[in-house]
């Protein structure tokens, strides 16, 4: 008798209440930082649409729910979450700290995160490419230093 070992496991599908529930759970920090008010103009919707939605009385829309991204950037991440994805940017920030000691406190957080689970896979490897990228473009440049250095 042959035995499947599946690379994820079975998810259950959502339901609009677990939906819901998921959706506020990313709304609550951007609601008590700025406000319901200040959010609902990142979302695009207006306010008493973030409050129901942030107190799990109504869902909000495809569109509103991706924007609260823009309130949040791990907003969906309970969501995605459900399913065993991460959402991850495909660009770094522009502004991340390039320092040498931050790039490898990133990467390495970064693996452990990925390891978590005891395994690697092209998801875990596509949320790492920003860190992998600021690694290597250090490495690229402590190479070429020192072949200025056997050069000079």
């Amino acid at each position: 008798m042959a035995t499947t070992n599946p690379v994820r496991p079975d998810v259950e599908p959502l339901t609009e209440q677990d939906a819901r529930h998921l959706l506020a759970e990313g709304l609550l920090r951007p609601c008590q930082d700025v406000g319901p008010t200040r959010v609902a103009l990142k979302v695009g919707c207006d306010e008493k649409t973030v409050r129901k939605a942030r107190d799990k009385d109504t869902t909000l829309r495809l569109d509103y729910s991706w924007n609260t991204l823009l309130a949040n950037p791990r907003a969906l991440d309970a969501l995605a979450g459900h399913f065993g994805y991460r959402l991850a940017p495909v660009q770094a920030e522009r502004n991340a700290d390039l320092s040498l000691p931050c790039i490898v406190t990133r990467f390495q957080l970064e693996l452990s995160l990925a390891l978590e689970d005891g395994r690697l896979d092209t998801n875990e490897l596509a949320r790492m490419r920003p860190a992998i990228e600021a690694l290597g473009s250090v490495v690229d440049d402590l190479r070429e230093r020192m072949k200025m250095r056997v050069a000079g």
